[in-house]
């Protein structure tokens, strides 16, 4: 709201006076000495949130019917988000529906409403006269709307939610003239002093995008059947939204084969939205049919552009196949000519067809505006510090939901160390030396909002948070390490090459020696994933070092099935052992050299037999037994009990 200069405040004061002397002259107090009457008549400072950047400020315990009114209120740990501009006025709003409905005894009722924003104490002081009354429902006035974002002492650590209060102004009167010409005095005003969070939208990720389903087979459109981890920076209940086509579902279920989108957004208490993430369902005849070709999937999103820019309707765009990989080179538009000259809604139709005929089409809204609404913010979604030599990863950026144009720009600082391949409105990074590189995604509607990720390029060969006993199987001709520690947190990603299955073989003998053991297997666009277990055991006493791994089989590799049957037949294996040295057969419980049978209770190399009976006596301190542990064990614990006995004996002599 504009301030008004103080010569134009009491120009109209003055001629509200005419119609309501006592009441007016509050604007000019000298007019009302002689007949106010001062009161202590405490009010209340009312603040309601109504979402998650704005609050609705009133005035409670109003006892009389008010004519005039003047009060301060600060703001502490946020600002107003737009000045003066971001105070939404109440009073006029509810008088002139008031007196459409009759609601006065006059035909008029001419209102002056001043907000003064003082920026550098960050208070509001109001000044509010009516020709007949300032409406209010019961003892509440409401006064003005207030749109707010947190001052930046307030922002606290990240993904913390800022929170702010609002309270009277120090050493300001609270002061309201009555209909009966008495004036009111409040010099301590009740408030409820309470801290008002600044809502931030709620976030949604899914670990799999790609679901598979048998045609028939009905899916419950819950997070958890979805893959899907919602939050609410609040803690407060989110709920889980799903749509087909533009349609909101509540479970899925096909008799058709083929892909499906399943737009999947969290929503809180207040309304506010997350973003809207995708997740494909495939609908497939029956089991054999997993392999089978399958229809390309076009990727593109509706767009809005201003009026007067260029438009490129491929840009963004990208087909891809399961079989044969990206083929948006073989992508045709057809549909409505879009004329960025011209404000309107345009359909514009993508259709591509892969070498086996199947053929996929997708139609987007294109929107031509003069005023579009900028954006606030882009964030990186998910930044990484560091990156393999050789490997590749895509960053996502995100433009604020309410932001017109989402599109994205991608800049690498040096192209030698890290360069940019553009996929849809992501970037891929592709390390090619070692160094320092700063990866920025900015705006593209002339906001000039930016983010940016410093990435560490770095040869694995001289990273040292990697156990080496996993280094030691990495054949770069076989597999690429792109990112990640080993930890269970932090998996090592290893993306396969275009290779033959019998070089392929050669890696998957190596890592079999490491005990695999899958831990998770999911689909992520175009690449199937393996979350692997690996562990090397040693030394005399049988140690174990852990650590984690992810095999990504990209699904358009020219012998994917085959790699990935291999690779699956060795997990399998991993999981059901009985040869060998696994548990089951031959070197186990019972055979061997493992505690059972011949090399354990019964056999004079036997720990219980040769300290005495502790199955009878001492079962409570007995070792643990895996079904793992080598006789050189026991034979070494025998041998500590042995040399402890001959040693107390030799003190005695």
């Amino acid at each position: 709201m504009r301030k008004m200069k103080a010569s134009i405040k009491i120009a109209l004061a003055s001629t509200l006076v005419v119609t309501s002397t006592a009441a007016i002259a509050y604007a000019t107090p000298k007019i009302l000495e002689s007949k106010s009457i001062e009161r202590e008549n405490k009010l209340k400072l009312d603040v309601e949130k109504v979402d998650g950047d704005t609050v609705k400020v009133a005035l409670d315990n109003v006892q009389e019917i008010p004519k005039s009114l003047q009060f301060s209120i600060q703001l502490q740990g946020a600002i107003l988000k737009d000045g003066a501009n971001s105070i939404k006025d109440l009073i006029k709003k509810e008088s002139e529906a008031r007196l459409k409905s009759n609601a006065y005894s006059t035909n008029s009722n001419d209102v002056l409403v001043d907000y003064t924003y003082n920026e550098n104490a960050n208070t509001i002081d109001v000044l509010i006269t009516s020709e007949n009354a300032i409406p209010k429902i019961s003892n509440k006035i409401e006064i003005f709307e207030l749109d707010v974002k947190p001052e930046s002492s307030n922002m606290l650590a990240k993904n913390d939610l800022p929170t702010y209060k609002i309270v009277p102004s120090n050493n300001y009167e609270y002061k309201y003239v009555s209909n009966t010409n008495r004036e009111y005095i409040s010099k301590t005003v009740d408030h409820d002093n309470e801290s008002i969070s600044l809502n931030m939208s709620p976030t949604i990720k899914s670990g799999d995008t790609y679901i598979e389903l048998a045609k028939g087979e009905k899916l419950e459109l819950t997070a958890k059947k979805l893959g899907i981890t919602m939050e609410d920076p609040e803690g407060k209940e989110v709920r889980l939204e799903v749509k087909k086509d533009g349609v909101e579902i509540t479970e899925f279920l096909s008799d058709t084969a083929g892909v499906y989108e399943l737009s999947c957004t969290a929503i809180d208490n207040y309304g506010d939205r997350s973003e809207t993430i995708i997740i494909q369902v495939h609908v497939i005849e029956d089991e054999t049919s997993v392999e089978e070709n399958s229809a390309p999937v076009i990727n593109a999103e509706d767009r809005v552009i201003k009026l007067g820019s260029n438009f490129d309707p491929l840009e963004g765009v990208t087909a891809f196949d399961k079989e044969e990989g990206y083929i948006t080179d073989r992508v045709e538009v057809t549909g409505d000519t879009v004329d960025t000259n011209k404000e309107g809604t345009y359909k514009v139709t993508y259709t591509v067809k892969d070498s086996e005929g199947k053929v996929a089409t997708k139609t987007i809204t294109i929107t031509v505006k003069l005023d579009i609404i900028l954006a606030e913010s882009i964030s990186i979604d998910n930044k990484f510090s560091k990156l393999y030599l050789g490997g590749s990863k895509i960053l996502t950026a995100t433009v604020n939901e309410a932001a017109d144009v989402k599109e994205v720009e991608w800049i690498t600082s040096d192209e030698n160390v890290a360069s940019i391949e553009l996929v849809r409105n992501s970037a891929k990074v592709i390390a090619k030396s070692e160094g320092k590189v700063t990866i920025t995604a900015s705006t593209k509607d002339g906001s000039n909002k930016a983010d940016s990720v410093i990435i560490d390029i770095v040869n694995l060969e001289n990273d040292n948070e990697v156990p080496s006993f996993v280094k030691d199987i990495i054949d770069t001709d076989i597999v690429i390490p792109v990112i990640g520690t080993g930890d269970i947190n932090s998996p090592l990603e290893m993306e396969v090459q275009n290779i033959t299955v019998e070089k392929f073989n050669d890696f998957l003998e190596n890592l079999r020696k490491l005990n695999p053991t899958l831990e998770k297997k999911y689909e992520d666009e175009n690449f199937t994933i393996y979350k692997i277990k690996v562990n090397k055991k040693s030394g005399l006493f049988i140690t174990s070092e852990e650590s984690y791994i992810e095999l990504r089989l990209e699904n358009s590799l020219d012998n994917f099935s085959e790699l990935k049957t291999e690779l699956e037949e060795l997990l399998k294996l991993a999981e059901n052992p009985g040869d060998g040295n696994n548990p089951g057969d031959g070197s186990n419980s019972g055979n061997g050299s493992n505690p059972g049978t011949e090399n354990n209770s019964g056999n004079g190399s036997n720990l219980e037999n040769e300290n005495g009976s502790e199955s009878e006596n001492n079962t409570g301190t007995k070792l643990p037994i895996t079904g793992q542990e080598s006789i050189l064990g026991y034979l070494g614990v025998a041998a500590v009990a042995v040399g402890t006995v001959l040693f107390k004996k030799r003190r005695k002599k």
